[in-house]
């Protein structure tokens, strides 16, 4: 059987002369943290540690920022 080759792109007249990065970047479990911290500021205090307990099990590695370690116990 022959292989096939990659489509190629469609030639431009334009070349990239450059590329520019944000610096933006999310790192996995950041927004589940910024939701577990409006939590708390509005008062569900065990919605916010159930919250935690699912990411821990999604992100067994993540490091739990200090102000929601007493979330943990």
């Amino acid at each position: 059987m022959m292989e096939r080759a990659a489509p190629v792109a469609a030639d431009t007249s334009e070349s990239l002369d450059s590329i520019a990065l944000t610096g933006t970047r999310i790192l996995p479990g950041e927004p589940e943290i910024a939701r577990i911290r409006g939590l708390i500021e509005q008062g569900h205090t065990r919605k916010a540690r159930r919250e935690l307990k699912k990411l821990m099990r999604r992100h067994p590695d993540i490091e739990i920022p200090d102000d929601l370690k007493q979330l943990q116990d």
